[in-house]
């Protein structure tokens, strides 16, 4: 059926080496499952409605800042549907404090 979209798992690093691409890839209602390891990256959720889950939670999935921007963004109207669960987040910097 034309135009019919369905929700999709997509693995890190498995189908995308970065969180952010995997962002980029997805459409809205995708969940992304983050296997454990350290991300060092900062990662923008673009104003999609999507699910971004750790596989084995916040002891092991990691996403490092680098203390040179924010670690996650939500500034393009996120809303209840954009999920972020089971990371840890460090080493962030923000602009007016904070990140």
């Amino acid at each position: 059926m034309a135009g019919v979209s369905y929700a999709k798992k997509i693995y890190v690093p498995d189908d995308y080496a970065a969180i952010q691409e995997a962002i980029n890839a997805s459409v809205e209602g995708d969940t992304i499952i983050v296997r454990p390891e350290t991300f060092f990256e900062s990662i923008d959720f673009s104003g999609k409605a999507i699910t971004l889950i750790s596989e084995k939670g916040p002891e092991v999935t990691i996403i490092d800042g680098g203390g040179l921007n924010p670690v996650v963004m939500c500034t393009s109207s996120e809303g209840p549907n954009t999920v972020l669960n089971g990371f840890t987040i460090t080493n962030g910097q923000g602009v007016f404090a904070g990140g």
